[in-house]
Order: C-alpha cells, then sequence, then structure tokens
C-alpha cells in the first residue's frame, strides 16, 4: 500500500513538473482527491483532526498505546481524540483493533485499563491489608475506584495466598485465625439463643463473616449447637428447651403463646417433634382437652342455664381464643341457642328466667308501704305525725336490680359477665318498670315504692345514731329507761321496714303486717328462699331487745347491707343540718308559747338546752322521769344550781298533776324558766 502511495506521489509530481505552471493541483484538490480515493477503498487514512494531516491504521494503533502507556496503564476513551489529534471514530474503530490484539488490555465501563495498572492496584491493596491485617470492601472500592463487580471479579483473584477474600472484606490469614478464635470463644460462652447480628456487632466483626465461621465451627464439630438463619442456639439450651416444652405440654395439654416465645419455640418446631394441636391465636391446645373442656361446659349449662368460661378453660385462653372456639362449638348438640355475655355462656332460658326474677321482684317491690311514717317530736305528745313525700317507681333502678338478682344466687359471678347480662336483660326489665310508672301516674296507682322505704330508713338512721351520740355524751348508755324508748322509736321500726320490703320482693303476703309479735315468721319465709339470707336481720331483732348501744349501729348497717339497703352515718355536715332544723323547731314552739302544758314548756326548754350544749340531738319522751334525768347531765355552766330546782318543780307538776293549778308552782317555773332562757339565751 505504501508503495502505490509512493507511485502515485511521484507520478503526480512529474504531472505537476510537466504541465504549465497555472495548471498545477490546489491543495483542496488534492484533500478532495484523497478522500475520493478513500471512498473507493484504494487508500485507508486517518486524517488529523486539522484536516491537514492523514496517518495509516498502523500508525493510528501505534500512537494509541503509546497514549495508554503514558497514561499510566488507565485512561478514558473520551479522551485519547484530544491525546492522539484523531476523531473519535477514527480512534474507536482502531481501538477494537488493539484490543483484539492484545490480551493485556481491557476496557471497564468508559476506560482502557492494562495489566501493569492492575497489578499495580494489587500490589496497593496488599500493602493497605497489610497495614491492620483487615481492609474492608468500601475501602477497596475507594482506594481503586472501580466498580465493586470488576474488583471482586478482576482485581482480588490477583491476590496471592494466605489473603481470605470475602464479600465484604479482605484480610490477612492471621487476621482470620483470631476473628475465628474470638467467635468461636464467644459462641462456646453462650447459654441462651444469641443472633449473630449482635454477636458480630459486640466482636466488631461483619456479619457474612461470622455467619461462614459460625457454619464451619458446627460442620467441623468444633462448637456444639445448631444456626437456623442468623439464630445460633447453643445445643444444651436445646435439650433444656425440649424437655420444658414437653413438660408443659404433657402436665396442661396446651402451649400459651407466652410460653412458646419465651422459649424461641414456632409452629416448625412444633411440625418436626410431632406436635398435633389446635392453633389458637394465644394458645397450642390438645384437641382432648378442648373437647373435655366444651362436655363440661355443655353439662354445666344444662343444669345452671349459665357457665363462666373460667375456670372451664385455663386462664391463658383469651377473649380471642373463646371466640374462635365458640365458632367451633356453634351448632353442636347442647350449644344450640347460646350466648356468650362477658366472660360467661348464658342460654335463652336462663336469660329468660332472670328478666321474669326480676319483673317479679320489682313488683314486689312497688308494693312496700311506708312502715311507720316520720315522727315529729315536737308533736309527739299529740299524736301528731308528719307524712312523707310519695316515691314513684321511675326512681328504681333496673341495673342494681338485676345485679342483685344475680349476685344472690351466683356470687362468683365476674364482674365482665355481670355487666354484660344486665345489659341484655335490661329492655325487658325497663318495660315492666315503666309499666309499673305508667300505673303509680294513674288515678288507680297508690303504691309508694322502695325508693320512699329506703329514705325513711334513712330518715330512722340518722336518730338512731344521733340518739347514741347524745346518750353516750351524756354517759347515759347504761340508762335502760331512755335506751328502750329509742330503741323503741327509731331502731325497731327500721328492722320492720326491712322485713317489709324483704317479704315483698318474695311476692308473698301471707305474714301479714309485721309486727313485734310477726318478725319472727316473716324471717323464717325470707329464709324459705335458698337464694336469700336473713342471719343479720335475725341477729338485729335480738340485739335490739338486748338494748346494748354499742352494737346497734353496726347490727341494723349489717342487716341492711345483707338486704341491699345502703345506709351510711349521717355526716358532719348532715349531722348540722339536723341540729338546725331540730333548734328552729324548738325555738319557734318556745317563743310563740304554742303550748299550754307547763310540762310541755317545760320540755321545750329542755331540749333547746341539749341542742344547744350538746351538738346532738336526743329523741327524749316528754316525761318528767326522762326530762329530769337529762337535766342532770347537762354540762353547761350554771345548769347544776338549776337542774335540783328543775327537778324539784317537776316533782311538784307531777304530784299536783289531777290538782288545780297551782299559783306558787307556776311562779317557780316562770323563775327556772328565766334562769334557761339566759343560760340559753
Amino acid at each position: 500500500a505504501m508503495d502505490e502511495i509512493r507511485k502515485l506521489h511521484a507520478q503526480l509530481r512529474q504531472a505537476q513538473d510537466e504541465a504549465p505552471r497555472r495548471s498545477g493541483l490546489t491543495e483542496a484538490n488534492c484533500v478532495d482527491i484523497i478522500q475520493m480515493l478513500g471512498r473507493e477503498g484504494l487508500v485507508n487514512l486517518a486524517h488529523t483532526s486539522n484536516g491537514r494531516e492523514y496517518m495509516t491504521c498502523e500508525r493510528l494503533e501505534h500512537e494509541v498505546e503509546v497514549a495508554i502507556q503514558q497514561s499510566g496503564g488507565r485512561v478514558v476513551i473520551l479522551a485519547l481524540p484530544s491525546l492522539v489529534g484523531v476523531g473519535t471514530d477514527w480512534i474507536r474503530k482502531c481501538l477494537e483493533d488493539v484490543l483484539r490484539r492484545r490480551q493485556d488490555l481491557q476496557v471497564i465501563q468508559a476506560e482502557v485499563v492494562s495489566s501493569s495498572y492492575l497489578d499495580g492496584l494489587r500490589d496497593r491493596v496488599i500493602m493497605a491489608v497489610e497495614e491492620v491485617g483487615y481492609l474492608p470492601m468500601a475501602d477497596i472500592i475507594s482506594l481503586t475506584a472501580l466498580p465493586i463487580d470488576f474488583v471482586q471479579s478482576s482485581l482480588l483473584p490477583l491476590l496471592p495466598p494466605g489473603y481470605t477474600v470475602q464479600p465484604s472484606a479482605v484480610f490477612t490469614a492471621a487476621h482470620g485465625q483470631r476473628v475465628r478464635n474470638r467467635l468461636r470463644g464467644a459462641l462456646r460462652g453462650c447459654r441462651q439463643p444469641v443472633t449473630l447480628e449482635a454477636l458480630s456487632a459486640k466482636c466488631s466483626v461483619d456479619l457474612k463473616v461470622a455467619a461462614e465461621v459460625a457454619a464451619g465451627l458446627i460442620r467441623g464439630k468444633e462448637l456444639a449447637g445448631e444456626l437456623s438463619g442468623v439464630l445460633f442456639t447453643p445445643a444444651a439450651y436445646a435439650r433444656r428447651r425440649e424437655a420444658a416444652v414437653k413438660l408443659q405440654w404433657d402436665s396442661n395439654q396446651f402451649l400459651s403463646a407466652e410460653f412458646l416465645e419465651s422459649w424461641g419455640v414456632g409452629s416448625a418446631f412444633l411440625e418436626s417433634r410431632g406436635y398435633t394441636g389446635l392453633q389458637l391465636p394465644s394458645v397450642f391446645a390438645k384437641p382432648e382437652m378442648v373437647e373435655q373442656a366444651f362436655v363440661n361446659l355443655v353439662g354445666d349449662l344444662q343444669v345452671a342455664g349459665i357457665c363462666e368460661v373460667y375456670p372451664g378453660l385455663p386462664a391463658v385462653f383469651g377473649a380471642a381464643d373463646v371466640a374462635v372456639l365458640v365458632q367451633r362449638w356453634e351448632g353442636r348438640p347442647g350449644f344450640q341457642c347460646v350466648e356468650l355475655l362477658g366472660t360467661a355462656f348464658c342460654t335463652e332460658e336462663f336469660l329468660s328466667t332472670v328478666s321474669a326474677k326480676c319483673k317479679t321482684q320489682l313488683t314486689g317491690l312497688a308494693k312496700v308501704r311506708t312502715a311507720q311514717p316520720r315522727i315529729n317530736s315536737s308533736d309527739n305528745r299529740k299524736g301528731k305525725k308528719k307524712q312523707a313525700e310519695p316515691t314513684h317507681a321511675s326512681r328504681f333502678d333496673t341495673d342494681d336490680l338485676v345485679q342483685a338478682v344475680l349476685r344472690s344466687r351466683y356470687p362468683d359471678l365476674s364482674s365482665e359477665s355481670l355487666a354484660a347480662i344486665v345489659e341484655r336483660t335490661r329492655s325487658p326489665v325497663h318495660a315492666e318498670l315503666q309499666h309499673l310508672v305508667e300505673a303509680e301516674c294513674s288515678p288507680a296507682g297508690g303504691g309508694r315504692g322502695r325508693c320512699e322505704a329506703e329514705a325513711r330508713v334513712q330518715d330512722l338512721f340518722d336518730l338512731v345514731f344521733l340518739g347514741v351520740k347524745a346518750l353516750q355524751k351524756l354517759g347515759m348508755k347504761d340508762d335502760a329507761s331512755l335506751v328502750a324508748h329509742l330503741f323503741r322509736t327509731c331502731a325497731a321500726p327500721i328492722v320492720d321496714l326491712i322485713i317489709d320490703m324483704r317479704v315483698a320482693e318474695l311476692g308473698g303476703d301471707e305474714v301479714g303486717p309485721v309486727s313485734a309479735s310477726s318478725r319472727g315468721v316473716a324471717i323464717d319465709a325470707i329464709e324459705a328462699d335458698r337464694s336469700r339470707s336473713a342471719i343479720s336481720l335475725r341477729r338485729a331483732v335480738e340485739e335490739i331487745k338486748m338494748n346494748d348501744v354499742d352494737v346497734v349501729l353496726d347490727v341494723l348497717l349489717s342487716a341492711l347491707q345483707e338486704s341491699h339497703l345502703f345506709c351510711r352515718k349521717p355526716s358532719a355536715k348532715r349531722e348540722k343540718e339536723l341540729l338546725v332544723g331540730f333548734r328552729q323547731e324548738y325555738h319557734s314552739a318556745l317563743r310563740q308559747r304554742s303550748a299550754v302544758d307547763t310540762v310541755d314548756v317545760v320540755s321545750l326548754h329542755m331540749l333547746t338546752c341539749i341542742s344547744r350544749s350538746l351538738g346532738v340531738h336526743l329523741i327524749v319522751p316528754h316525761d318528767v322521769w326522762a326530762l329530769e334525768a337529762i337535766c342532770s347531765k347537762l354540762p353547761a355552766v350554771g345548769m347544776e344550781a338549776t337542774a335540783s330546782e328543775i327537778g324539784a318543780i317537776l316533782e311538784k307538776l307531777d304530784a299536783h298533776e289531777d290538782a288545780p293549778e297551782d299559783h306558787s308552782i307556776s311562779a317557780e317555773l316562770q323563775s327556772a324558766t328565766a334562769t334557761l332562757l339566759s343560760l340559753y339565751p
């Protein structure tokens, strides 16, 4: 090819020499001729970037190789046109020929790299690894500035023997042995399952290296245990786990989720060990145990109509587990028409019975009459009575009524089940209540209701409390006459009211009106109903007969609680309200001089003194003996001198009760009255 070019060049020069000067070829014509020859395939020349020079392909390949060598064995392909001075198309064609001819050159992404350059990188990597014994892959990528795939496939295989290459790091044999020994010691010291993530972080070892070392130790039988993914389980722990699971399964016939989690046991473990059972949300149970629980449940439902989920099922069975079991049992014989209310299974027949029982008791409560209206102490001698306000059935709490019925027969019923049953039976019971309210509001409705009786009981209990307090402060709790009067007028009516309400709840009137003689018969009728107790009520009747001031309050409270009546001792505020009312009542009667009886006037003075000096109130009989006894105990200043005088006046009044009025006694009475008014203005 060069000979032809030279021959053509000589012919061209000869033609130019022989032709006249004016007919010579210009430079542009020469360029056109060479380009035409190139298109015809007669010549293959590469023109330079300026277009004035041409070079052959052999010379271009030589220039490219020189440029790669001068760049240190690594050059960017896009930089070769500027280094050689030839266009990009000619560089690419030439580079393909060079790469086919030279096996020590290769293209990495957009760069040409020589084998000598890779050998240099290998030496740099070896020096870096030797310095610390361990070099992470990220540091190698940063050092070589090459893709990780190329580094792992082409560069790292050039490392000499003695270096361990891992996907995440390169380390020396000595470093690998240290890591192996460290991991072996840490794994042998484990007494519980441990994740390799935690172990590798603690030992400053890559996770993949730790996994390979642990697997190698187990294969070589240098480490006793098993490796599942990244979880290492020591052999000693595995043996304890096997024994614990077997013991729990054999003794309880179920495995709770909490137990399985504590031992790290999953479904795969159970299947591999041959455990077969019913998988519930929080329990893995034997089918035989679940079936036995169902049989017991059906038996209890047939007997009582209600059965608590617990203890029929172990406490570890949660609400979700019970719901799954209910779906499995639905439709089976003996489990039709059964509802789960709270934590109790109830049949429809049981719920109907509860509703009927509540309706019966509600009807009985609506028939309760107030046994004795509240007695105004100032009008006691005249026999006047103050009637209480009527109370409607609308004040009954149906929820409390249902709870009382259930608690009386099922004291162990859980609060959750109790609330659910109350909610379930509220509608029919409330409908019966509305019927009673309508009956009371009608002209024919004359019942007072339980709430009126409860209010009456509370009023009487307040008087008993204040009377006992007064007797204790006066030091007269051993005075049999006053104590008997207090119990007869206040404590005994409370017991009669309780008995009357209890009998009315039974829906029967066969015992007749409650009196001192019929209390025993009424209590026997109450106790005949096995679902009710009257122990505290019977004791209250007996203690009232004994006139024991110290125990009467506690006995009455016990009887009230037994009958689901809740009275409380009057608070300081309540006591103050009562005293203010008494004082106003006494002062009004005294100032108005409404009483014409001299004994009545003196008794009003005495009651005024009691309410002022003691801060308590006592139901005092308007009799001479009682007034004299109280008067002698008044602790007010100056009262001692007046006590004997008043006592003498009272004796004279008692002696002349049927005689004509004695003006001298009246004068003495006026003097005593003036003394009292001066002491208690």
